[in-house]
């Protein structure tokens, strides 16, 4: 048992000098790529999302004083106009998500894009 515990001492000294020897594996940080385009992409994917629901919503919100109005023109005509800023709304975020990628593409087309990857 005496010659057994240094050889036990050593061993626990020297195995994790063994398994780090292996090499480590690059950090994560090393191997994010960060596209301009995708972070584009994504930010207007949620801004267009975020229109879209403000836009029910609106549209909603008109229909309820279209049928509470009851002949009272003055929230009849709030209903009207309502609807016509929901729907303009709408044209807005679809106008601006072309818009983004018909830039994306001219950009890319002239060769400002990223490198496509060799055969």
């Amino acid at each position: 048992m005496k010659k057994l515990l240094p050889l036990l001492i050593l061993s626990a000294l020297v195995l994790p000098f063994v398994a780090l020897g292996q090499g480590l594996p690059p950090p994560p940080f090393a191997t994010i790529t960060i596209d301009i385009w995708n972070t584009v992409e994504f930010v207007t994917n949620w801004l267009f999302a975020i229109a879209l629901i403000a836009a029910v919503a609106f549209l909603i919100v008109a229909a309820i004083n279209f049928i509470t109005a009851s002949g009272d023109s003055k929230k009849h005509e709030t209903a009207k106009s309502m609807i016509i800023y929901a729907l303009i709304g709408v044209a807005v975020a679809v106008v601006s998500k072309g818009l983004v990628a018909m830039i994306r593409a001219i950009v890319e087309s002239a060769g400002g894009g990223a490198p496509t990857p060799g055969p």
